[in-house]
Formats: structure tokens, sequence, C-alpha cells
């Protein structure tokens, strides 16, 4: 028998990209999640998970440095 090995960091991203995938399964109302937009599910998720207490458009700044990409913190 073969153990898989996986370290945390790629558990993590298989669990963030299982969910983004079945995204049907956990959210509430048929509309949420669905829109284009600058910001999805699971660049969210890693944005979130990332954030070290600073504002919200400091944290934004970081995880996003070119501005075409970037969101206003009310977005």
């Amino acid at each position: 028998m073969q153990k898989c090995e996986l370290n945390a960091m790629d558990a993590l991203n298989t669990s963030i990209f299982y969910v983004t995938e079945n995204i049907d399964r956990y959210r509430k109302q048929t509309q949420d999640f669905t829109r284009k937009s600058k910001l999805p599910f699971e660049k969210l998720v890693k944005v979130m998970l990332n954030m070290q207490g600073n504002s919200l458009n400091a944290e934004l700044q970081e995880a996003f440095p070119e501005l075409s990409e970037r969101m206003t913190a009310s977005a």
C-alpha cells in the first residue's frame, strides 16, 4: 500500500478548489457567486486567509499590487 502525502498548503488548496468547483452545495441562494467579478470565490477565500490585521484597503493593496486588478474596499 502506497502512502499519499499532502502538505498543509496542498491540502488547503485542494479543499478550496473542491468548494469552488462545487459552489452550488455551499451557497444559500442560487444567485450567490454567479456574476463575473474581479474577486472570484477562490481568490476571495485565499485573500481572507492571508489577511494580517491591517485595514481592508491596506490588505487589498498588498494582495493586488497591480492597479488594474485592485478593487475598492466597499466592493
